[in-house]
């Protein structure tokens, strides 16, 4: 076996090559160690000695090893494979890039150089251009992908749903349209709206849709697609956003599964939180879910002529925080009044709608309009939900709280994968570049769920995670052998915490 031990000496860092040998005599395996050279304490590179043979390369490896046992691991692999013969290797290094580094894509060629990348992958910037074409002029085999990925993952698995807008600059893609931005931004969007599994917690599927079209608008063609993709087992988990008289109907009508959030616009949800109030505050409503302590209740209903179950919920700790930070709004807003001469022309607090103001000789008067503060606290810590088969509570709640992961996810995408805005302009590299982060959020995915399962982000972040695999590194000696650095302690636990093999010591 052979690898890399540094030796402090005093302020001098050793560097030595470790070969494994067997010992005839002593009847046992034992290490020689070759001297190569000292560190570079500025740069931390190995300045060879004169005997040393001179390394040829020094690559990051960890970040490569990682990425790709979790590609292989989570089944992505073989179905690229399968499915783009020619490029998966392309596909999977800008994949990797993306997580390793955080950086816009066209600087994915300059890390290729310092990084193990598949077969010795080498990507330009022009390169990647042509790939991102390829891939948006493929409708076909992105199909024939996600119906693989989704046979892979989606059995016995029930799906989320939801949707996220994303930004550009571009004035040339039809697909973008002004419509409701999700991050306030005045600019062009698309929407993107996409499938997760429940239980893996990985994405499945993803389309886009143009975007000035509403997100209850947008199911019908889900089912369709879900279909389409041979899912099975589906159930949509959906956030207010999705709820309408239609779209009830619609899963009834194609026998789809459903739990969606009910906004407090529609009759349907006040009825019940005023109906079910004060059977809330019995605490043998009272169950825990994820360290929270809920109240909830469940009642039969027809849903557009079909048996279903309604579900009201209460969060005490919630409303009270909700209660706080409102009337910290209203009495700082009450401060920046009281007194003053008039009324700034330019005032638009949204909380001067609870406040009653009149003018004296002191100054402004303010007093409070408790009428309209009751009304706006009536049905804070309150969710209502519905369903056609869930039954109890509980389980319909932590099925809707699952629903994180997609939120998490499309943070992912918009603030560590860089898609917040495309700076793209045509529709053939829109439907590429997405393509390309979608495996990225495939990957992405995998490593938040196991990150959280061993709340290794209590010590890590994900970037650091990476940060301290890259420092694993390969030599490339002139004579063609390859070394592996040293495995530090830290890189063992993060590879044994994720039940990665750790790097064979030897690379021949």
């Amino acid at each position: 076996m052979a690898f890399i031990v540094e030796q402090k000496i005093k302020d001098t860092v050793y560097v030595y090559r470790s070969e494994g040998y067997w010992d005839r005599e002593k009847g046992q395996a034992r290490h020689k160690r070759i001297f190569i050279g000292k560190k570079d304490p500025k740069t931390g590179k190995i300045i060879p000695s004169k005997s040393a043979k001179p390394a040829r390369t020094c690559k990051d490896y960890g970040n490569y090893h990682f990425l790709f046992t979790i590609a292989e691991q989570t089944g992505l692999l073989p179905v690229l494979q399968n499915t783009f013969p020619d490029t998966w290797r392309e596909i999977l290094t800008c994949s990797f890039y993306e997580i390793s580094e955080r950086k816009p894509l066209y600087l994915c060629g300059p890390w290729c150089q310092s990084t193990t990348t598949i077969e010795e992958t080498k990507l330009s910037s022009q390169r990647i251009s042509e790939l991102i074409q390829n891939l948006g002029s493929h409708d076909r085999d992105r199909m024939k992908f996600f119906r693989a990925w989704a046979q892979k993952h989606s059995e016995q698995e029930c799906i989320a749903y939801d949707i996220t807008s994303v930004s550009s600059y571009s004035k040339l893609n039809e697909f973008l349209e002004f419509g409701y931005n999700r991050d306030g931004e005045d600019l062009s969007q698309i929407n993107l709206a996409m499938l997760f599994g429940e239980k893996s917690l990985l994405p499945i599927f993803y389309s886009i849709v143009q975007g000035s079209i509403r997100d209850m608008s947008t199911l019908s063609n889900m089912i369709k697609y879900a279909k389409d993709l041979n899912i099975d087992r589906v159930r949509f988990v959906m956030d207010k956003g999705f709820f309408s008289d239609a779209n009830i109907k619609e899963m009834a009508q194609n026998h789809v599964k459903y739990a969606i959030g009910v906004p407090f616009t529609t009759t349907l949800a006040k009825t019940h939180v005023d109906m079910f109030r004060e059977d809330l505050k019995s605490p043998g409503r009272a169950f825990n879910i994820n360290g929270d302590i809920i109240q909830g209740i469940m009642k039969k209903i027809k849903l557009v002529s079909k048996r279903g179950y309604i579900f009201v919920y209460f969060n005490e700790r919630l409303y009270l925080d909700q209660k706080e930070n409102l009337m910290k709004r209203i009495l700082r807003l009450e401060q920046k009044i009281e007194g003053r001469r008039k009324l700034s022309a330019g005032l638009t607090d949204p909380c001067m709608k609870y406040l009653k103001t009149r003018k004296t000789k002191q100054g402004i008067c303010v007093k409070r309009n408790e009428e309209k503060i009751e009304k706006a606290l009536r049905y804070k810590g309150y969710l209502v939900m519905v369903s056609n088969n869930v039954k109890e509570a509980k389980e319909c709640l932590h099925l809707y709280r699952s629903k994180d992961a997609v939120e998490r996810s499309f943070d992912n995408i918009k603030n560590e994968l860089d898609m917040r805005r495309f700076r793209i302009h045509s529709e053939l590299s829109m439907h590429g570049r997405t393509f390309l982060t979608f495996i990225s959020l495939i990957l992405h995915s995998w490593i938040d769920k196991k990150m959280k399962e061993t709340n290794l982000y209590k010590k890590y972040t994900q970037e650091e995670v990476m940060a301290e695999l890259k420092r694993l590194k390969i030599i490339e000696l002139s004579d063609n052998k390859k070394i592996l650095t040293e495995i530090s302690k830290t890189q063992e636990d993060i590879f044994k915490l994720f039940t990665i093999p750790k790097p064979s010591e030897v690379l021949l």
